[in-house]
């Protein structure tokens, strides 16, 4: 049995957790192939991508 191991080489990272004095969560995250600011509004809900730069964003504040 062959497996194919690219789903496993491109998986993405959320890093950075951070917690908005309105409870809503910011974090680093790869998804688009480069470090951006995401936040998550409702514990089960959809991140929103918050910025949109070319180069990566280092840390969320």
């Amino acid at each position: 049995m062959t497996r194919d191991l690219r789903a496993y080489l491109s998986a993405r990272g959320t890093t950075t957790p951070t917690v908005g004095p309105d409870g809503r969560l910011a974090f680093l995250a790869d998804t688009t192939g480069t470090m951006q600011v995401w936040t998550l509004e409702q514990p089960r809900g959809w991140p929103t991508q918050r910025t949109f730069y070319d180069e990566r964003v280092s840390f969320v504040s």
